[in-house]
C-alpha cells in the first residue's frame, strides 16, 4: 500500500501541510517505528507474516499520525487534511 495526498509539502514529502494552518505538518509513521516517518508516495507493507512449522499467522501493521509544528509562533484554530491510502494486491 501507499499513501498519497494534494497537501504533502513541497519540500519535505514526509509531511502533509494543511491549506488553512501552513504553520504545522502532520506526518505518519508505522507503530513499530515511531521514529521514522512514511514518506508519501513509497510502498508499505500493511501487514507481515509469521511462518512456523504448523502454521501461518497474518500481523497487521498499525500506523500513527502525529502534529508537528512547523513555525516558533503556533496559532489556535482548527484545521483538516487528508491522505489516501491506495492498496495493491499482489
Amino acid at each position: 500500500a501507499s499513501f498519497s495526498s494534494n497537501n504533502v509539502s513541497t519540500t519535505d514529502s514526509t509531511l502533509l501541510i494543511p491549506s488553512t494552518k501552513p504553520g504545522i505538518g502532520i506526518y505518519l509513521t508505522s507503530a513499530a517505528a515511531t521514529s521514522t516517518p512514511i514518506v508519501f508516495g513509497q510502498t508499505y507493507s500493511f501487514t507481515s507474516t509469521a511462518i512456523t512449522s504448523s502454521s501461518t499467522t497474518t500481523i497487521p501493521v498499525g500506523y500513527i499520525a502525529y502534529l508537528k509544528w512547523l513555525t516558533n509562533s503556533p496559532t489556535v484554530g482548527t484545521f483538516s487534511t487528508t491522505a489516501t491510502v491506495n492498496i495493491t494486491f499482489k
